[in-house]
């Protein structure tokens, strides 16, 4: 037996066995209650009680007069419904507890004042939370807590009536069946529903009816206000709008909260009409709006967003139909963002917002689109930054009045892009697949980038251009304007060619159009230009380029620059860019970047590095076989024996680099390899060998170069020779050295960025000689040493790619080297349990008499003509520096040395610094 708290004004009929007064007790209740139970029959009272409430399993609770108040303890349940309308002059039913019914919680087919569902309160039923029949009325309904259908049920909440006023508060929650909606106005009318909690349709997916609110069957509601913080959510549609017969009205929608559905946020379906959506700023409409299907049309009179309508696929849907009016000033966002049928039409659409996503209209009716007013800019583009693509064949599209950013390319099939009278600015190259027509009152913005951009095809100009493939036609009088995008400066001898077409019915009234620039004051001039069949709108800035670099190699590469002509659109921004530089800082910053000079300057000091490592590591391993040294008590020679067959190998490691100097950028590299030789005793006086050597390198340059860089893999054969006089000495060396280099050039300065890669290769040939005059001095060798170096450098001609126009035509270089060295070399032997370990310190100064600069001659990629070619020279060679040398050779037995050794060579701003490890095996 169930109990229910109850607080009612009840008018009751008679039942049979119990008792009828003014006024009921408790117990008498209770009672009455019981036989009622019995009996099956519905619970009744003839006067207002309070007390406990037994309700039959099989009855309703008829309420028949006043008002019905449930506390939060009671729980009317069990009957078919938990309380059932059956009076002419009912108030309000207030509920604090439970009120439950196998078909319904609430059946109500009167006219009551007002339903109040309290927080935490619950209305239940098998198949309706609430159901209102045909021709009742309720005055209010407000929802705290929670209305709810079961699972295997229907709505939460079905409305067959009038409902004046409907709030669902932020703790209020109304649920329907798995299957179905979570509240269904069936032929009903709401006047104002405002929920501000939660509305949720069923989670089926396969579910038809499940809608958070569903407006079926020629039913109305006058608004309806979804505010922040709310959710409508179905597994079909959070709100469904739909009349198989007549029209289903939503006169008004306002959304700030989220509206959400798999199939649509919202589905105004056939015979569906929504005088005005306003999606509102922070409202979300996720899953889209659709509008109509394939058999019959469906109307929005206004739709209005300021919020956010996506989906995953299309954003905006108008299947059959009509949308009178698209306002919107916030995001549409889908694969598809727009998508208008051959039966359906958006009258006017205007756009202050962001269109990103596809736009399609498969109509034949011209599309017009309208922009932003004053200085807001509505934006047409694809998803996530990419290019997007306006599809709209079987008929013109039109640009009217205002402001569109366009960065999507537009097919239009054999028809045409038409701005009429608004303001049409592309930051992109975009293409028109069709025609395209300028009126006079018309404007063409040409947006250009404070840093190009170099990430495709369709984005790597660094500035706006139309590429139209039919023809182009612009009317006398029109306008052509370049806009800053950043801090972009526009200056004297830039060029732009902002739109090319077909050649063929083409007329751009080039001298009669009105041409602006950001902050430029000079004239600009319009010119057409014929490449194959195209026809080129060409803008200059009319006057003299100034070059404001004051670092030769730099000024000389800006000069080749500004010489260019022609109109490959990468050049031409690159060209563009350089013409904008106004300080010598960054014009010299610039021209370095734009000229290989830093780069060879690195390659070529690297290379010679490694080169005199080599030849040093020959030197000493000729000086090693001397019979001059202390023996140190070992019995064996002060070298490391004089043996008729060696064989060595010995791996090395080090860094070098070189300051700025004579405006070239220095560098710093890394490298290490692997020397492997062999040697015999020719008599004698003779002795003779060769090495292979390997050597890995990485290139970095430094100051106004930094970021760019070089990979150099260098392989080498060197014979050598030494001839032993009394006491002196002579060691000769003859090396050739193959380098396979992979340069990496970086720009990056104002309005322009790339990289330009090149392969090439280079040769390097060194002659050499060395003679020592070993004295020994208490034990210790003091030996004089003289030698004399000569190396030719040449850097075969290569293609750079990439660079985003930067990539140059690099002819082949070479230069010439002759250095002295003059110093010395003490050594001692000391007999340890190891071995004699003989360490060793030498001292030398290198002298370069040549000042052969290394010279490059180059032109950009992308210049046919070769009117860009230009001279850089590398920095003058630095004519002194010192080399320290110390080293250590243990001589484990005769026929095993190992020696170690570490080369410091500095002055004049270079710096290398080599270790190394060998082993020598004597047979």
């Amino acid at each position: 037996m169930r109990q229910i708290q109850v607080k009612a004004d009840i008018a009751c009929k008679p039942v049979a066995g119990v008792a009828t007064s003014a006024r009921l007790s408790t117990l008498s209740l209770a009672v009455s209650a019981a036989l009622s139970l019995m009996a099956a029959s519905p619970a009744q009272a003839d006067a207002p009680i309070t007390g406990v409430v037994i309700v039959p399993g099989s009855s309703a609770y008829n309420w028949s007069n006043g008002d019905l108040t449930v506390g939060s303890s009671g729980r009317l349940s069990g009957g078919s419904s938990g309380v059932y309308t059956d009076g002419s002059s009912l108030g309000t039913l207030s509920n604090s507890g439970y009120i439950g019914g196998t078909f319904a919680g609430i059946y109500n087919d009167k006219t009551l004042t007002a339903i109040n569902n309290a927080s935490g309160a619950t209305i239940s039923g098998g198949s309706y939370g609430i159901f209102t029949e045909r021709g009742s009325t309720v005055g209010s309904l407000v929802n705290n807590g929670t209305i709810q259908a079961a699972s295997n049920g229907f709505s939460g909440i079905s409305n067959e009536g009038t409902i004046t006023n409907f709030n669902n508060s932020s703790s209020g929650v109304i649920t329907g069946g798995n299957s179905n909606a979570g509240i269904k106005n069936a032929g009903g009318r709401i006047g104002t529903l405002t929920n501000s909690g939660m509305i949720r349709g069923g989670d089926s997916p396969n579910g038809n009816y499940s809608h958070g609110i569903d407006n079926s069957s020629r039913s109305t509601i006058d608004t309806l206000n979804n505010n922040s913080g709310a959710t409508i959510y179905g597994a079909h549609s959070g709100i469904y709008n739909y009349s198989a017969n007549g029209t289903s009205l939503i006169t008004e929608l306002n959304n700030r909260g989220l509206i959400t559905g798999t199939v649509a946020g919202i589905y105004n379906d056939d015979g569906g009409k929504i005088t005005t959506l306003n999606n509102l700023s922070g409202g979300i409409i996720s899953g889209g709006i659709i509008n109509g299907d394939a058999r019959s049309t469906a109307t929005i009179t206004v739709l209005n967003n300021a919020g956010l309508v996506t989906d995953d696929m299309t954003a905006i849907h108008v299947v059959r139909g009509t949308i009178g009016s698209l306002n919107n000033s916030g995001l549409i966002t889908a694969v598809n963002a727009v998508v208008i049928e051959s039966n359906a039409t958006i009258t006017t659409l205007t756009n202050a917002g962001t269109i990103s996503g596809n736009i399609i209209n498969n109509s034949n009716r011209v599309q017009t689109i309208f922009g932003g007013s004053g200085n807001v800019f509505g934006t047409l583009t694809g998803q996530n930054g990419s290019i997007g693509l306006i599809t709209n064949t079987l008929s013109n599209w039109v640009f009217g009045g205002g402001n569109q950013l366009l960065t999507s390319n537009i097919n239009v099939g054999s028809n045409s892009v038409i701005n009429s009278a608004g303001v049409l600015q592309v930051n992109n190259q975009i293409s028109v697949t069709g025609n395209y027509q300028q009126s006079a009152g018309a404007t063409l913005n040409i947006g250009v980038g404070s840093s190009a951009i170099v990430n495709g095809d369709s984005t790597d100009s660094g500035y706006g251009r139309l590429i139209v493939s039919g023809n182009a036609v612009i009317d006398a009088g029109s306008s052509v304007a370049l806009k800053k995008n950043g801090s972009y400066r526009f200056a004297n001898g830039q060029r732009y060619l902002v739109l090319q077409a077909a050649s063929a019915g083409s007329n751009y009234n080039e001298a009669t159009l009105r041409y602006l620039a950001d902050g430029y004051r000079g004239d600009i001039t319009g010119s057409t230009i014929i490449d194959g069949s195209k026809l080129g709108l060409l803008l200059t800035l009319d006057g003299e380029i100034v070059n404001p670099a004051n670092q030769a190699n730099a000024r000389t590469t800006l000069e080749g620059l500004y010489q260019y002509t022609g109109t490959d659109a990468s050049l031409m921004n690159l060209f563009n860019a350089a013409a904008a530089l106004a300080t010598p800082a960054d014009a010299n910053r610039a021209g370095s970047q734009l000229g290989t000079s830093s780069s060879t300057f690195g390659v070529a000091g690297a290379t010679d590095a490694i080169g005199a490592h080599v030849n040093g590591m020959v030197f000493n391993r000729l000086e090693g076989n001397t019979p001059n040294g202390t023996s140190a008590g070992s019995g064996l020679s002060g070298g490391d024996g004089i043996s008729d067959k060696a064989a060595w190998g010995q791996v090395f490691g080090g860094r070098a680099s070189a300051d700025e100097r004579d405006g070239v950028s220095g560098y710093h590299a890394s490298y290490n390899g692997l020397l492997l030789g062999a040697d015999a005793a020719l008599n004698e006086r003779w002795r003779a060998g060769g090495l292979f050597n390997y050597a890995s390198t990485s290139v970095s340059n430094d100051g106004n170069n930094a970021g760019s860089y070089a990979r150099v893999d260098t392989y080498g054969l060197t014979a050598y020779a030494a001839y032993q006089g009394e006491p002196w000495y002579v060691n000769m060396s003859a090396s050739a050295m193959r380098s396979n280099v992979d340069a990496h050039r970086v720009l990056d300065f104002t309005g322009f960025s790339g990289t330009a890669t090149g392969s090439y290769k280079g040769m390097q040939y060194t002659a050499a000689a060395r003679v020592g005059y070993p004295i020994n001095v208490n034990e210790m060798i003091v030996t004089p040493l003289a030698g004399l170096t000569y190396s030719s450098l040449r850097l075969d001609a290569y293609k750079e790619t990439g660079g985003n126009g930067a990539a140059l035509n690099v002819a082949a270089s070479d230069t010439h080297s002759i250095k002295s060295d003059l110093g010395f070399k003490l050594e001692r032997g000391y007999q340890t349990t190891y071995g004699v370990l003989k360490p060793m310190l030498q001292l030398l100064w290198r002298h370069e008499y040549s000042d052969t600069r290394l010279q490059s001659v180059a032109n950009f990629a992308a210049d046919i003509s070769g009117a860009t070619t230009f001279v850089t020279q590398g920095p003058t060679p630095v004519k002194d520096t010192g080399v320290l040398s110390l080293g250590a050779t243990l001589l484990r037995s005769d026929k095993l040395t190992l020696s170690a050794a570490y080369t410091l060579e500095k002055g004049g701003g270079y710096t290398s610094q080599t270790g190394s490890l060998l082993a020598r095996w004597r047979f």
